[in-house]
């Protein structure tokens, strides 16, 4: 019997064996360990490595197992909005959290080591890696694209109807039926109930639902067949939330803010032709010259584009001493040097930061402590910012105008917008981090997963 026994055995291991042998050697080639160096042009490839580790994540609340959940970001952009997602994210005491980021810029690892939060010692995960995960949750940070470069791997995901969806949609106008990414990667998600949209703004979440475009009852996701002048079923709405992209200060911003008396104005950003540069330099010129102030008074540029050399040479000759540029600096070095800045101005050249798209400028203000100066349109846009946060370009103003007042307050009187704006800075953060615990608690009960 027992001879009997152990030959059964033996064969039974042996066919087991046999049919559920795996060649390991790709898969460990696509998982072995790789050290990431930081650097100002790092751009990971899609081939990037994901590394083996263990997750010390605060206990789950009792009887709730711990949620996997992947954030995502394709394209190697956004790096603040995808910060402000891993420190919310990191935050729950129910989330296993996988990182997945195409390219590192600017040394992001070193500054979401300034979180004090369980990550992972910091590795860009690889995109393929993500079917392996199979996530509870995915965050797509920039949606609008993730969908397009990886839909191979939510299509499998979505087979198994065993993930939920939060989409951060960055531009209202892309959603407005006509683009093909829409249909059928995206679609589908939100047929099943499996997708949240995320917007950056209050305003870009109202877009969504204006007449002729976005989320809309008069435009439908499914646009009318031409041919046969029918429209299809419409699209239930998915649920449309908001997530400001802001996050802790780090240790090295707040002990860089000085008691200077110059008065420093900052434009921060892409050198794009989205900000007008020009503009602001002609209304420093003009304030220099109109005797109305000493010359303690400076224009910082501070980011990096393709429109860095033609904006350098369009800086008068009567600001030339007064107008810096500081590009590709470490975020933590960006975010210290923003710091020391007396106020933040958009300088926006297009009205679509004001309608369907979200600057990050504004955020960019909250997470560096640093003033905006700010239209009425603007603090109705970004309703997150309050009045005393900001210095308020009333109507009939130019930016001139509202550069004049903060040059002409008092040192005490800069200080005390300063200090409202981290007040509120630090009220936001923690709100991102209760918002999220309610996000992850929301889709445990729609999933069923209690």
């Amino acid at each position: 019997m027992d001879r009997r026994f152990l030959l059964f055995f033996s064969l039974a291991a042996v066919t087991l064996l046999f049919l559920f042998r795996v060649d390991h050697k790709p898969l460990l080639n696509a998982w072995q360990r790789q050290k990431f160096t930081p650097s100002h042009h790092a751009n990971a490839s899609s081939s990037a490595v994901i590394q083996d580790h263990t997750l010390h994540q605060p206990k789950p609340p009792e009887n709730k197992r711990p949620l996997k959940i992947a954030i995502l970001e394709s394209m190697g952009w956004h790096d603040e909005v995808y910060a402000a997602y891993v420190h919310s994210f990191f935050s729950q005491p129910d989330a296993e959290v996988s990182l997945f980021f195409k390219g590192p810029r600017w040394g992001m690892p070193e500054l979401l080591k300034t979180f004090e939060l369980p990550l992972p010692e910091y590795v860009y995960y690889d995109i393929n890696a993500l079917n392996l995960v199979e996530p509870d949750i995915i965050v797509s940070v920039t949606c609008e694209y993730d969908l397009q470069n990886i839909v191979e791997h939510l299509d499998i995901l979505f087979e198994k109807k065993k993930t939920y969806f939060f989409c951060n949609a960055h531009y209202a106008a892309q959603w407005d039926g006509h683009h093909e990414w829409l249909e059928p990667s995206l679609t589908k998600w939100i047929e099943a109930g499996l997708l949240t949209i995320v917007t950056l703004s209050p305003h870009v979440q109202k877009a969504f639902h204006k007449p002729g475009w976005g989320l809309s009852p008069w435009e439908s996701l499914r646009p009318k067949n031409e041919s046969t002048n029918t429209t299809s079923t419409p699209i239930p709405w998915p649920p449309i939330d908001v997530f400001v992209p802001v996050f802790p200060p780090t240790n090295k911003s707040e002990s860089a803010q000085e008691d200077k008396k110059e008065v420093s104005f900052a434009i921060q950003g892409g050198v794009t032709d989205s900000r007008d540069y020009s503009r602001v330099m002609d209304y420093l010129a003009d304030l220099l010259q109109s005797n109305s102030t000493s010359d303690n008074v400076s224009l910082h540029i501070i980011g990096s584009g393709g429109w860095e050399a033609s904006v350098h040479d369009s800086v008068p000759d009567s600001v030339q001493d007064n107008v810096f540029f500081d590009s590709n600096l470490d975020y933590l070095d960006y975010y210290a040097y923003l710091s020391t800045k007396s106020a933040l101005l958009p300088a926006w050249s297009k009205e679509e930061y004001l309608t369907w798209l979200s600057s990050s400028s504004i955020p960019a203000s909250v997470i560096g402590g640093i003033p905006l100066i700010a239209t009425r349109e603007t603090l109705k846009a970004y309703s997150y910012l309050q009045e005393g946060d900001v210095y308020v370009q009333e109507e009939g103003e130019t930016e001139m105008d509202a550069i004049k007042k903060v040059v002409q307050m008092s040192g005490e009187e800069r200080k005390a917008k300063t200090k409202s704006v981290r007040a509120t800075r630090d009220r936001m953060v923690k709100s991102n981090v209760k918002q999220v615990g309610r996000w992850i608690e929301d889709v445990r009960v729609k999933m069923g997963w209690l």
